[in-house]
């Protein structure tokens, strides 16, 4: 365990690592795996209510295999990604990362990030939905 957290420290931060990165470290690698499992549940959990909320309506969710970020297609609301990112910030009170900004095929996509508390996370999609009513 100590070559594995001594190699982790070595790639990740080179020489200088502070001591309570050190502790920290040694913590998660030693004593993390359930808080890991229970982090992977929690999160599978919010990308399936987040997913079903989203399912029916005019925003189309892509299910993430293994990340806790989504992407949404908005392309059935038939409005431009401005008019889309204007109507999630006045609107919905969200801002999503437009999906433009990681090339041309991103158009009308935009990204969510559901790491976060579930309730939050609901009301912010329910906010989205009748936003694109």
């Amino acid at each position: 365990m100590a070559n594995q957290i001594n190699a982790l420290i070595e790639s990740e931060f080179g020489a200088e690592i502070s001591t309570m990165g050190l502790n920290a470290t040694t913590a998660a690698m030693s004593k993390g795996e359930r808080w890991h499992d229970e982090l992977i549940e929690y999160l599978r959990d919010n990308r399936d209510t987040a997913y079903k909320l989203f399912t029916g309506s005019s925003i189309v969710p892509m299910l993430p295999q293994s990340t806790y970020l989504m992407w949404l297609d908005f392309s059935k609301t038939g409005l431009s990604d401005g008019e889309i990112d204007q109507k999630l910030i006045n609107d919905a009170k969200v801002q999503l990362n437009l999906g433009a900004q990681y090339g041309e095929n991103g158009e009308h996509w935009f990204r969510m990030n559901f790491a976060t508390p579930k309730q939050q996370m609901i009301a912010a999609i329910k906010r989205i939905i009748t936003a694109f009513k």
